[in-house]
């Protein structure tokens, strides 16, 4: 499960928005991807664990 948060406000010509955005809410193990035809025997690669992701933008419209 995966949690994103926006925001806008538009002030004149700025938009200035903000983003937040957190994946894998629970920190669940997970694959993230499958090898095919692998002689090693790893044939799943582990997903990445929580991580958390921020920015912001401003914009100006003419």
């Amino acid at each position: 499960m995966n949690l994103r948060l926006s925001a806008e406000q538009k002030s004149g010509p700025w938009t200035f928005a903000q983003l937040l955005r957190l994946d894998n809410v629970f920190d669940r193990e997970h694959i993230g991807s499958v090898i095919v035809g692998d002689a090693q025997g790893r044939y799943y690669e582990p997903g990445p664990e929580r991580s958390l992701y921020g920015g912001v933008r401003a914009t100006y419209s003419f």
